[in-house]
């Protein structure tokens, strides 16, 4: 087996964490370009990959689950750099924001607002080092 970690490109490209967690079942693609798990919400985040060559059976979140779908959307309100528009997230505006928004470059307005699984927000530290970490490698 090998393994991938999230700030490593193949082929110039980073691999596809979203992707891989909904094929895994563990939640679905959000309006932050981030896994939305049922029960942790955003605060659930995928850091590696691992590569085998024993066959898995491929899961499915549920078909039902899609708490985006007439949700108020409370994280774009919440951006203060406007950087939600409807169901996608302008990652140039994110990083633009994150570099003159001082309260942007230690966590997320929007992700904190955020109505899935705020019980398991990441402290305040927690959530600094996953963003100083986001923001090193040109994410959101």
């Amino acid at each position: 087996a090998a393994a991938g970690f999230y700030f490593e490109r193949r082929d110039g490209v980073f691999a596809d964490l979203v992707s891989a967690g909904r094929r895994a079942g563990l939640g679905v693609p959000s309006r932050l370009a981030i896994l939305l798990h049922p029960d942790f919400g955003p605060w659930l985040s995928l850091r590696a990959l691992l590569f085998t060559t024993r066959a898995l059976e491929p899961t499915e979140p549920d078909p039902g689950f899609d708490p985006c779908e007439g949700c108020p959307a409370p994280c774009a309100a919440a951006c203060p750099g406007g950087a939600l528009d409807g169901r996608a997230l302008s990652l140039p505006r994110c990083l633009e924001t994150s570099a003159r928004v001082a309260d942007c470059t230690v966590g997320c307005a929007a992700r904190r607002a955020c109505v899935v699984g705020p019980t398991h927000r990441y402290d305040a530290d927690a959530e600094a080092w996953h963003r100083r970490a986001a923001l090193a490698h040109g994410a959101g």
